[in-house]
């Protein structure tokens, strides 16, 4: 990311993965805003918890063109404040929709998502 701040301005979306179709419509929806961005000489780029397949899987399914950055362990959510932990019953939820968020994320620790404050 340090490259890309280099450029000039950025534009960050934090995104939850592949599994959240909320999250997904908000990707298309930066997606279309993203001529206004590089217009005003902005990148835009997403930082998700998601492992680098489930990005690349995002990235052809909403057809985007910018990056999705890969966010191991949410380190950088958690940086800026944005992450927190899931209570157990909430991730059997997710599990019991096919939800498995470690799996996505390819790691086995308790899941974790971004916080809900406009920016994720």
């Amino acid at each position: 990311m340090s490259e890309l701040l280099a450029q000039g301005p950025l534009v960050v979306s934090f995104y939850r993965g592949v599994w959240c179709p909320y999250r997904n419509m908000e990707l298309q929806a930066l997606q279309e805003a993203l001529p206004a961005f590089r217009e005003l000489g902005a990148q835009l780029v997403a930082i998700s918890p998601q492992n680098a397949v489930n990005s690349r899987k995002s990235l052809r399914t909403n057809q985007l063109d910018f990056p999705i950055l890969s966010d191991p362990g949410n380190a950088t959510a958690a940086t800026f404040g944005l992450r927190f932990a899931l209570p157990d019953y909430l991730i059997e939820l997710y599990k019991s929709r096919k939800n498995d968020l470690p799996a996505l994320r390819g790691q086995i620790a308790r899941a974790e998502k971004p916080a809900s404050r406009g920016v994720s």
